[in-house]
C-alpha cells in the first residue's frame, strides 16, 4: 500500500515537472503573441483614426458649408519627424537630397517651375494656400472656389510672405477619399498642420467645423479670369497659370461633358456665376451674388 502511494506521488511529481517544462514556455509564447497582436492592432487603429480625420467623406449636411481638411508637402529632415509615413499619407514628399517621391517612395519627375512645391494628379503645380483637392464628380480641375470668410484674412505663406487672402482657391487636385460637393482638402505647402498652419485656426482644418460657406466660379464663367489672376499674383511659388508637367505651354484642362443626372445634381448645388455690375468692383459683385 505504501509502495503504491509512493509510486503515485512520484508519477504526479514527474507529470507536474513535465507540464511546467513544456506548457510553461508555450503559454509565455502565446502571451507574447497576444501582446504583439494587441500593439499592432492599436497602431493600426491609431493610423486609421488619423487617416479618417482627414480623408473621411463630408460631414456637413448642408451643401452650402465647407467640410474641410488640410494636407501638406513633407520634406525629410525639415518639417516632419516621420517622413515616410507622412509621404504615404499625403501622397508625395521631398527627400533630403531634393528628389521628389510619390506615395510609394518612388522618385517622380518634377514639373518645370515647380521645385518649391509639388505637382498634382493632373500635373499642375500645387499652390500653397491657394490650391485645393475636390471631388471631380462635382468640380472640374481649374474651377475656382470662393470662401467669403477667408477673404481679407492675413496669411503667412511658407516663404514668409504675408498676404491678404482674396478668398479664391483653385481646384488642382483630387483625392480618393475626398467625396461630396462640399468636401475640400486645402494645400498648405510645406506648413505641417501638426506643427501649425494658417488655415486650421480659420476652421479649414477640421471636417466637422462646417463654419465656412463657399461658392463656385466655373472654369470660363464671367469673372473667372480675374479671380485666377489674383491667385497667381499672390502665390509665393514661381509658377505661372499655365505651368505644368509640359512647362509654361500646358494649359488647364477643358471640362469634359457631363451626364444629365450630374448636371441636375450641379443645379442643386450653389455655383456662383458672377456678373460684374457697372460701378461695382469684382469683390463687391461677388458679395452681391452671395446675398
Amino acid at each position: 500500500m505504501i509502495q503504491t502511494k509512493s509510486r503515485s506521488l512520484i508519477w504526479m511529481a514527474l507529470i507536474s515537472f513535465a507540464m511546467g517544462t513544456l506548457v510553461g514556455p508555450f503559454m509565455e509564447f502565446k502571451a507574447d503573441a497576444r501582446s504583439h497582436k494587441s500593439r499592432k492592432t492599436r497602431r493600426h487603429h491609431r493610423g486609421h483614426r488619423r487617416k479618417s480625420r482627414r480623408l473621411a467623406p463630408a460631414q456637413c449636411t448642408s451643401g452650402k458649408r465647407v467640410s474641410p481638411s488640410v494636407y501638406f508637402l513633407p520634406i525629410q529632415g525639415k518639417n516632419t519627424n516621420n517622413f515616410w509615413s507622412e509621404v504615404k499619407m499625403e501622397g508625395a514628399g521631398i527627400r533630403s537630397d531634393g528628389v521628389h517621391v510619390n506615395s510609394k517612395g518612388r522618385p517622380t519627375r518634377t514639373p518645370v517651375n515647380c521645385s518649391t512645391t509639388t505637382n498634382s494628379s493632373s500635373g499642375q503645380c500645387l499652390l500653397s494656400y491657394f490650391s485645393v483637392a475636390a471631388d471631380e464628380n462635382y468640380h472640374h480641375r481649374g474651377d475656382i472656389i470662393y470662401i467669403p470668410e477667408l477673404a481679407g484674412k492675413q496669411i503667412r505663406l511658407p516663404s514668409g510672405k504675408v498676404i491678404e487672402h482674396p478668398g479664391f482657391l483653385i481646384v488642382l487636385d483630387v483625392g480618393g477619399w475626398i467625396k461630396g460637393p462640399n468636401r475640400f482638402d486645402f494645400f498648405t505647402g510645406t506648413d505641417n498642420p501638426h506643427r501649425g498652419d494658417q488655415f486650421s485656426p480659420l476652421g479649414l482644418g477640421d471636417r466637422h467645423s462646417c463654419q465656412n460657406s463657399f461658392q463656385e466660379i466655373k472654369l470660363g464663367a464671367p469673372g473667372y479670369e480675374e479671380a485666377k489672376a489674383q491667385i497667381y499674383a499672390l502665390t509665393d511659388s514661381t509658377v505661372s497659370p499655365n505651368s505644368g508637367k509640359l512647362g509654361r505651354g500646358a494649359a488647364l484642362p477643358t471640362p469634359p461633358l457631363r451626364t444629365a443626372e450630374l448636371q441636375s445634381t450641379e443645379r442643386n448645388t450653389e455655383a456662383l456665376t458672377t456678373e460684374i455690375k457697372p460701378g461695382l468692383s469684382f469683390h463687391e459683385s461677388v458679395q452681391r451674388g452671395l446675398q
